[in-house]
C-alpha cells in the first residue's frame, strides 16, 4: 500500500504567513513538495487543507489509487470524512473538493498525532518530514523577505 502525508503551517500571526507540504512513499522512492501560500496571510486550517488538496490533485493527476493519507489536522480529517460539521463556510469548498478527490481515488484519510506545543517530533517519520518541509518553506520566505527589506 502506498502511504502519503500532508501538513500545513502558518507563522507570525493568525492568520499569517502560510505553507503546506506533502510526501508520498512510493516503491521507487519518495516524492515530496512544499509550497508557500502567500503573500496574503492565511489561517492554519487553510494551510492544512491546501496540503491535502495539493496532494490529492497530484495523486489524481498521476492516477494513483488506494493511497493511505496521513494528516495531523483532526479538523481536516473529520470534516472530509463527514464526521464533523463545517462551521466556517469558507472551508466548505475545500471539504467538497477533498471529499470528491478522496472518493474518486479510493484513498483513505486518517489522523496521525501532530506536534504539540512542547513536542519536537511525533515519532512518525512521514509526519515529521512534511512538518519540517513546511517550516523550511516558511524559513526560506522569511529570509527572502528580510533580505529584500534590507536592500531597499
Amino acid at each position: 500500500m502506498i502511504m502519503a502525508y500532508c501538513d500545513g503551517a502558518n507563522r507570525i500571526s493568525k492568520p499569517g504567513m502560510a505553507a503546506c507540504a506533502w510526501m508520498i512513499n512510493l516503491p521507487g522512492g519518495q516524492v515530496s513538495r512544499g509550497y508557500f501560500l502567500g503573500p496574503e496571510p492565511h489561517t492554519n486550517n487553510f494551510a492544512e487543507y491546501q496540503g491535502l488538496l495539493r496532494l490529492l490533485r497530484h495523486l489524481h493527476e498521476k492516477e494513483y489509487s488506494d493511497v493511505l493519507i496521513h494528516c495531523d489536522s483532526m479538523l481536516v480529517v473529520e470534516q472530509v470524512n463527514g464526521r464533523w460539521d463545517v462551521k466556517h463556510k469558507e472551508l466548505l469548498p475545500f471539504v467538497n473538493e477533498a471529499y470528491g478527490l478522496l472518493t474518486a481515488g479510493h484513498h483513505r484519510l486518517v489522523h496521525v498525532r501532530g506536534h504539540g506545543k512542547n513536542a519536537n517530533a511525533t515519532d512518525n517519520e512521514g509526519n515529521d518530514f512534511v512538518d519540517k518541509l513546511c517550516n523550511e518553506v516558511l524559513d526560506r520566505e522569511e529570509k527572502n523577505r528580510c533580505e529584500s527589506s534590507t536592500r531597499q
